[in-house]
């Protein structure tokens, strides 16, 4: 297993009159090349897992441990063979340099590589994230539009080639348009390699456009972890804890209610609709109509 998170708790400001319990009794696995959701209302708990998984923070209970080594008690990878890279919520705040190429070579050059392996990283990684390398690498990463600035954002990461992507709400602040970019970048960039994908997000219905698996969280607790359809079959609870479903699947179970006997196993708009006319064809047949 890739992941294991073995009843880890994460308390702020521990053994003071202010401490707050974030995380409690975390069990959860994550195999290689997986991509897993990660949901909750705010104030559930979910960007310090990132940030616990990512090493970013210590661990104040349990264990985590990255391809059997133990980071929990370290705060960093220190021992472990597999490099992490996590994009922070609203991560275009953290550019620095005057050009897209620079900011996106900083990590290589912090790497130690040679100029020759920067270049060329640079230039793949951009076009990993769908953006021309020629119309983009002397350009100032502060005067892009929202969906650019992610995208460089996220090479930013990518450019270090890391075996797990941590993502804290990559969609966060972007419009549609730009949102279904990331979500189709992420999708397509997931097909192609073996990258470890956990994406943090507050939407349920955009990530579960992308993730094979998705886990919910709320008061710091883990309330459920299943494929997206078997999910979203418990409504109340998600409507409880102030998360939607997505509106394709909210339209099956009210059909549902209505005496239809569709089934629940998708929810992805396209293909609700592909189902539904599939129903009503054969209805339509069923009772003698033809076309």
């Amino acid at each position: 297993m890739l992941i294991e998170l073995n009843n880890l708790g994460f308390t702020y400001m521990k053994g003071t009159p202010l401490a707050r319990i974030a995380l409690r009794n975390i069990c959860l696995t994550v195999k290689e090349g997986e991509f897993v959701g990660i949901i909750g209302p705010t104030g559930s708990g979910k960007s310090t897992l990132a940030q616990l998984i990512s090493g970013l923070l210590k661990a104040t209970d349990g264990q985590i441990l990255i391809d059997g080594n133990d980071i929990a008690g370290s705060g960093k990878n220190i021992n472990g063979k597999k490099k992490i890279g996590m994009v922070f919520q609203f991560p275009e705040q953290q550019f620095f340099e005057t050009t897209v190429f620079d900011d996106v070579a900083f990590g290589l050059r912090n790497m130690g590589c040679s100029e020759d392996r920067v270049a060329s990283g640079v230039r793949k990684t951009l076009k990993i994230v769908g953006l021309d390398f020629e119309l983009f690498k002397d350009r100032s990463p502060f005067f892009l539009s929202g969906g650019e600035m992610r995208k460089v954002a996220i090479a930013c990461v990518l450019a270090m080639e890391p075996d797990i992507l941590v993502l804290d709400e990559p969609t966060v602040g972007l419009d549609e348009v730009s949102k279904k970019a990331i979500t189709d970048f992420l999708t397509f960039f997931h097909n192609q390699g073996k990258t470890t994908i956990i994406c943090i997000s507050h939407d349920i219905e955009e990530v579960s456009k992308v993730a094979e698996r998705i886990v919910v969280l709320d008061k710091g607790e883990l309330l459920f972890d299943d494929k997206p359809e078997k999910i979203f079959l418990e409504t109340d609870k998600l409507l409880e804890i102030g998360l939607d479903i997505p509106d394709a699947f909210s339209l099956l179970i009210e059909l549902n209610k209505k005496g239809f006997n569709l089934p629940t196993n998708v929810f992805r708009i396209d293909d609700v609709k592909d189902l539904l006319i599939e129903y009503f064809i054969k209805e339509q047949k069923a009772r003698g109509y033809r076309d």
